[in-house]
């Protein structure tokens, strides 16, 4: 009863594709794809032990049972995977038969008289078709035990988080400590990123935005998590066509977010501004640093305060050299997520090149004494810029957004950047520079097409030997190795301003990643947060 009420309460809130869950303090991991099943299929990227086809009589539902479906249930089958189903149809035995299943007829029970059983038999993993050569799932090849993390941000805490709680012991590494640069903000904002047709941006924020609200909602305190719902409203670059478009194409409920063609600021309606956009009912802020920190407090992670500044191997493993105290750590895997200097130590297994292309962007953010009429606020409120309501007495207004002038100090003109768009957009709440308690600056690590960067290291040296020029007409029926990727290096890093909305979904596909098991986000999705995207894109043609 426990699992159906945790799983009705997120009911509503489904998306089209893999919507993924976890339940009895992630003793239970659930991923639950909503759409056609010869699609569902080819989206799965792991193998599964068991599978129990269920459903209609292929009388009754013979799209169900197509040939073509049957055969795709393969590419999730490793030697030894089971089978089960209630179906003995010729069709359906011969099919599977044809896909590597021996099956044999037992009896049923119930109104069944028989029943079909079988298992795998095919040593070789059959490899999706639909997988590109460059991005192919590498599987672990030892038992991952023990796993170092380079970064304790919000991406390296909460992966210590998703791998502790899975028995691996972690070693967390930062020399400034747990969240105290970017990812220590007062308070952080989260909302998915509408596109007018999906594209790699919205279907990965919308599956990151629904699971993290998922995770905190059961692992947050109430004094750093809290759904507001944000009001998103129109600007030169989410204009209403985009916006509506937006909501339409992902074919969104309701329950996640509607149209608003006049949009009330306040509840209780004493000001009103005919201002059109899009409400996510669910958009929430969180602060960050005490998300990290209770994250970390996980038995089974270790921090160490200390610069990393050597790797190499160490047999199968890998050993990683702490600056200030000459220690070494030895782990089955390193996983790097120190944010813009993630490319740094890797470069040094590739002749000092950097495979990354992230680069540094400057933000400032302010905290506002609330007033009067802002203490009414109950959302958040989004546009060029962004407003909390009120906190313990104060707003979090940011943030800006400057590649070019990386000073890590506060700067007056962001303040009064940020004070003049208030002050236009808000008039009659009143703020003023007397109101500015906190000035706050950070760097994100930004990569050029605003995702994340998950997955395996590899050497580009010798991706643009085998790649150069794989999507010429030429080599349109050459046959490519599949990427040979350096066994037990990860990284995860490039989240830029979507730290939080990033970090819990992308840790449980980099969990998954690192210790083989099927990944929580369709096998499409994960091509667009591989780490080799970027030189694919340069060496293609």
């Amino acid at each position: 009863m426990e699992i159906k009420k945790e799983f009705l309460s997120s009911y509503q809130d489904l998306i089209p594709g893999m919507n993924y869950f976890q339940f009895l303090g992630g003793k239970i991991h659930f991923s639950l794809f909503l759409g056609d099943v010869s699609s569902a299929l080819c989206e799965i990227s792991g193998k599964v032990d068991a599978i129990f086809l269920d459903g209609f009589a292929p009388s009754k539902n013979p799209e169900m049972w197509e040939k073509s479906v049957l055969e795709n249930l393969k590419y999730v089958s490793k030697k030894g995977t089971t089978l089960s189903t209630f179906t003995v149809a010729r069709m359906v035995r011969d099919s599977l038969s044809f896909s590597g299943f021996k099956l044999e007829k037992r009896p049923g029970f119930g109104r069944k008289r028989e029943m079909l059983i079988g298992s795998y038999s095919d040593s070789f993993l059959e490899s999706n078709p639909k997988e590109k050569p460059w991005c192919k799932r590498a599987y672990p090849e030892l038992q991952i035990k023990t796993v170092a993390i380079v970064g304790a941000g919000i991406a390296g805490t909460t992966l210590a988080y998703s791998l502790s709680r899975r028995g691996i012991q972690v070693f967390l590494i930062d020399p400034s400590g747990i969240a105290k640069e970017t990812s220590g903000i007062p308070m952080a904002i989260s909302h998915p990123h509408l596109t007018k047709i999906p594209g790699p941006i919205s279907l990965f924020t919308l599956r990151a935005f629904r699971y993290a609200l998922s995770f905190l909602s059961s692992f947050a305190d109430q004094n750093f998590f809290e759904k507001t719902g944000l009001f998103h409203s129109v600007t030169q670059e989410m204009d209403s066509e985009r916006l509506q478009k937006g909501i339409e194409n992902h074919k969104l409920s309701e329950e996640i977010v509607f149209w608003k063609p006049i949009a009330s600021k306040f509840q209780n309606g004493d000001f009103l501004e005919n201002e059109p956009g899009v409400f996510f009912r669910n958009g929430f802020w969180t602060r960050p640093e005490s998300i990290a920190k209770k994250c970390a407090e996980q038995p089974g992670v270790e921090f160490i305060k200390g610069t990393a500044s050597r790797i190499e191997q160490d047999g199968t493993s890998w050993k990683l050299l702490i600056q200030e105290s000459g220690h070494e750590i030895v782990a089955n895997s390193i996983i790097f997520c120190n944010s813009h200097s993630i490319g740094k130590l890797i470069a040094s297994l590739f002749e000092g090149e950097e495979p990354f292309p992230i680069r540094k962007v400057r933000g400032q953010l302010i905290s506002l004494k609330e007033t009067e009429k802002s203490s009414r606020i109950s959302n958040i409120l989004c546009a060029e810029h962004y407003l909390t309501p009120s906190v313990l007495g104060e707003h979090i207004l940011g943030s800006t957004f400057d590649e070019f002038d990386l000073n890590p100090l506060p700067q007056k003109k962001d303040t009064d950047r940020l004070l003049e768009f208030v002050q236009n957009k808000y008039p009659s709440l009143n703020f003023d520079s007397s109101c500015v308690l906190i000035e706050k600056v950070g760097l994100r690590a930004q990569t050029p097409d605003h995702l994340p960067i998950l997955g395996p290291v590899f050497d580009p040296r010798e991706f643009r030997k085998i790649y150069k020029e794989i999507d010429l007409p030429k080599n349109r029926n050459k046959k490519f190795p599949n990427l040979k990727t350096i066994q037990g290096l990860y990284v995860f890093g490039g989240l830029g301003s979507r730290g939080i909305l990033s970090s819990f979904l992308g840790s449980e596909i980099m969990a998954s990643l690192i210790l083989g098991e099927p990944v929580p986000v369709e096998s499409s999705v994960l091509e667009y947060l591989h780490p080799a995207r970027f030189l694919y894109r340069k060496v293609r043609k």
